[in-house]
């Protein structure tokens, strides 16, 4: 008989231990109120003053239109690199960092001719000169 009281007891307990849990866990989490946070414009200054970094001292400086269609352009080459036709071959030497241009036929004179009418027909005349080598 104390073994079946003691088992009532303990299946009581159970279920109520279950039932607290079950029940008792169910409580409304507390309202919270969304807050809207409204952006910081920052508007870039309009002098004509250069501005510098506080960390490195580094001038912000932003290419002309220019330079930056210069830029792409010399991406663009090196991205596509090596670059071959019959009379030349181009490529972007990165131990230099130029656009390194080797003429296949040294004794054809043309080579410089059909070189400088393929920069123009595929829009690298922008690029100066100076990032321009010719390898012997």
């Amino acid at each position: 008989m104390k073994n079946k009281i003691k088992s009532i007891l303990l299946a009581v307990f159970i279920l109520s231990l279950l039932a607290l849990v079950i029940f008792g866990g169910n409580k409304k989490p507390e309202e919270t109120i969304n807050e809207t946070v409204i952006p910081t414009i920052t508007l870039a200054p309009t002098s004509s003053k250069p501005r510098y970094s506080d960390e490195t001292g580094a001038i912000y400086i932003s290419p002309t239109e220019k330079e930056f269609d210069e830029i792409k352009a010399i991406k663009r080459i090196r991205d596509n690199s090596p670059i071959e036709t019959d009379s030349f071959k181009v490529y972007f030497d990165y131990e230099d960092s130029v656009i390194a241009v080797e003429f296949k036929n040294k004794e054809n004179g043309d080579n410089v001719s059909l070189f400088e009418e393929w920069k123009k027909d595929n829009g690298y005349k922008l690029i100066e000169d100076q990032y321009w080598k010719i390898k012997e």
